[in-house]
């Protein structure tokens, strides 16, 4: 293994090299290049590999670290809005130390994580593996510019909670169970999700898109590459 700072932008980068016999599909040499002094780009990526392989021939993007700080919403906030398809959570930390929440499996395809950076900022991480990019043809570094549009709702979004929507659509329900729901504003969302949809109904138009989901697609709009 070999670490350093790139010159050209300051950001720690490490190379992981040697061939693993007993395992082929593994590459010969895996590079990992972080943000921390400033945002990582597609051009970036490429002239760092080309510096250090210069004949390498196929080279693939296999973990994406994809975040959004923001300092408008607080960690209730999006613990209870969020809504996702993962059904493995971990949650850690305290209110002096800081809170931690992890969605779904760090061996998984994708998980997130929102965690309290700073005791004003609040971020919000997506991290993609091979197997997800692979899925959406995200393969090459250039292919990430199609992160802007990627619809990462589908796995997770923070959603509001629509008493009228959700009071029509159980229109007819048992009692006991449109009642439930009608009364489950104080309920975190991925419960009241998971409810509406095993009854068959389309969750999306009942819970809409919160404030603060729509301020997290247009910095996803904004994405620097």
């Amino acid at each position: 293994m070999v670490t350093g700072n790139w010159t050209v932008t300051g950001n720690p980068v490490t190379i992981l090299y040697g061939k693993v016999n007993r395992y082929p599909r593994v590459p010969p040499c895996s590079v990992t290049i972080r943000s921390e002094s400033m945002p990582v780009t597609g051009a970036q990526v490429n002239k760092l590999v080309e510096s250090i392989f210069p004949a390498a021939s196929d080279v693939r993007v296999s973990n994406v670290e994809l975040t959004f700080d923001v300092s408008s919403f607080s960690f209730s906030d999006a613990l209870r809005s969020a809504v996702y398809r993962a059904v493995q959570t971990t949650e850690f930390g305290d209110e002096t130390n800081g809170r931690t929440f992890y969605i779904g499996s760090v061996k998984s395809f994708w998980f997130a994580c929102i965690y309290e950076k700073r005791e004003d900022v609040l971020r919000l991480e997506l991290r993609l593996r091979r197997g997800f990019l692979s899925s959406k043809g995200l393969n090459h570094p250039d292919d990430l510019l199609a992160l802007r549009t990627l619809e990462l709702s589908k796995l997770f979004s923070l959603r509001k909670f629509s008493h009228a929507r959700i009071a029509a659509a159980t229109d007819g329900w048992p009692v006991t169970a449109q009642d439930w729901c009608q009364r489950s504003a104080m309920k975190p969302l991925w419960l009241v999700n998971r409810i509406l949809s095993s009854n068959g109904l389309v969750v999306g138009r009942l819970l809409p898109k919160s404030r603060n989901q729509l301020q997290l697609e247009s910095m996803q709009r904004l994405l620097v590459w």
